[in-house]
């Protein structure tokens, strides 16, 4: 008895939670012991792995043959998809309820959730009133929270983010708060993985290989963090997969890309790729380019309407730095530190192959992306100019070093780009199951694709960078076990070097 004491002592002197309370609902937290929160976190991990036992016996009922034509739209591809939809918005629910039942939101989830908060309290999105009374302690169970914010010469403080994101979001926060904006962003993951499913068999993959590629998508990351958290990423997949879905028309792709930069203006990179593609398919160029400028007018007009404010202050504090700014990565920085390409080979290497949020190292089945490429070659059919638009848009984004994604989740900047990347995956995984051996090495991979993202969804504190070094920092030589210690870290400059201090003269 005495050394279970000794070992609930030494179990309450740790630290498992980065904020150590649990969500029971608006303004409602609870604080619980250390060994408790420890004994949540293994029942928790036994829920992620029911509940994705329950998913994929899901899925099972909508597994496609081998036969059948390689176009989509077919009853075995309707009902693959659904399947797809179900299993996923299963898996992404239950994670997700637990996930947000034993860790807070971080980094910029609480500053989203604070403009859905002004949005639904107040109709605006000035915020300097919702910082001061606290209103983040709804979901935030802290005494403070950091601005990210801009302030205008009149005074006004205005989130740093754009309103894209809380007003998709929206309907789901005024019903429930973030249990409901849970429930949106894990019903768009869902949909993302139809679609995905969709797209490949579109390109001529066969039906098995796109619905286990799109089945592993959903489960493992960076997909299986990004479809519970209040991020942009999986909103701007969404259209994305959507616009390049729609071949035949002009007016579905111009609106998807016309929402994008809403969600961040990183995404208009995506959008113009969306614009190129639109033209090179079709017939009607004419009708094509004033369908995209008349979605871009509307669009532009509206945003500015809305959000002239912090956008145009944004802008000018990045050229001048002369509008006072609650911005820490542009302090002492300009669009000529911003815009690096000089990054650019080192940013690509980073976001595929980077321990702390690389995405080969937490999926390493990503890497059938190189035979998929190179048996996508061989056919007709094949989209190869996606490919050609997501390399454009890749090496665009690793130019702006800010978006390296070094603090967030493994693989977060992969996924606006999954739509594009996709079919080739599943002709990657299509690849792979043509021989044994190629079939073990993919088990292999898969195995610990899905392990590390069963951990990293178990204890959510390890899905982020912080929380991988403090857990490095504890458990010392045994966490270099872990596959994803075996990649290197790439350093990455997070500003540009501060000129050297001259000696003034004598």
């Amino acid at each position: 008895m005495d050394r279970v004491r000794s070992l609930l002592a030494a179990l309450d002197r740790s630290d498992f939670s980065v904020l150590g309370r649990l969500y029971l609902g608006p303004g409602r937290w609870l604080d619980v012991r250390p060994s408790t929160y420890l004994l949540i976190l293994a029942i928790g991990a036994v829920w992620v792995a029911a509940v994705a036992w329950v998913a994929w016996r899901i899925t099972r009922r909508g597994k496609p043959g081998t036969g059948g034509s390689a176009a989509a739209g077919g009853a075995a591809d309707r009902q693959a998809s659904r399947s797809l939809f179900a299993g996923a918005l299963v898996l992404y629910l239950g994670v997700g309820a637990y996930v947000t039942f034993v860790y807070p939101p971080t980094t910029d989830e609480p500053h989203y959730l604070l403009l859905a908060e002004s949005l639904v309290r107040d109709g605006d999105i000035a915020l300097a009133g919702n910082y001061a009374n606290g209103d983040y302690r709804r979901f935030y169970p802290v005494t403070g929270l950091d601005p990210h914010t801009v302030i205008v010469p009149g005074g006004e403080m205005y989130s740093q983010h754009t309103i894209g994101l809380p007003l998709a979001v929206l309907p789901g926060y005024a019903v429930a708060g973030r249990w409901g904006v849970l429930a949106i962003l894990c019903a768009m993951g869902a949909s993302l993985v139809a679609a995905l499913y969709r797209l490949a068999r579109n390109a001529g993959v066969n039906a098995r290989s796109a619905w286990l590629t799109a089945i592993l998508t959903a489960a493992t990351a960076p997909l299986a963090f990004a479809s519970t958290l209040v991020f942009t990423d999986v909103p701007a997949a969404l259209l994305t997969a959507v616009a390049l879905g729609a071949t035949g028309s002009a007016w579905v792709p111009a609106v998807c890309a016309a929402g994008l930069p809403w969600l961040h203006p990183r995404f208009a990179v995506i959008a113009a790729g969306l614009l190129a593609l639109n033209l090179l398919r079709t017939r009607s160029r004419g009708r094509t380019i004033g369908a995209w400028a008349l979605a871009a007018v509307v669009s532009g007009s509206a945003f500015f309407a809305v959000y002239h404010g912090p956008a145009l202050v944004s802008a000018l504090n990045v050229l001048t730095e002369r509008y006072p700014a609650k911005l820490e990565e542009l302090s002492g920085a300009t669009v000529s530190g911003n815009i690096a390409p000089r990054y650019a080979l080192l940013g690509l290497l980073a976001k595929a192959f980077d321990r702390s949020f690389g995405v080969v190292p937490y999926a390493p089945w990503f890497i059938l992306l190189i035979p998929g490429i190179f048996l996508a070659a061989r056919r007709r059919r094949f989209p190869h100019v996606d490919l050609l638009v997501a390399g454009g848009a890749y090496a665009a984004l690793t130019c702006l070093y800010r978006n390296w994604a070094g603090s967030a989740y493994p693989g977060r900047t992969v996924v606006a780009l999954l739509p594009f990347l996709f079919p080739y995956l599943a002709a990657g995984v299509e690849w792979a199951g043509v021989t044994s051996g190629r079939r073990r090495a993919l088990t292999l991979l898969v195995g610990v694709a899905l392990a590390t993202a069963w951990l990293l969804t178990a204890v959510p504190v390890l899905r982020y960078t912080s929380g991988r070094d403090w857990m490095g920092a504890k458990a010392g030589v045994a966490w270099r076990a872990m596959p994803f210690t075996w990649f290197p870290a790439f350093e990455l400059q997070t500003a540009p070097p501060a000129p050297c201090c001259e000696e003034p003269e004598e």
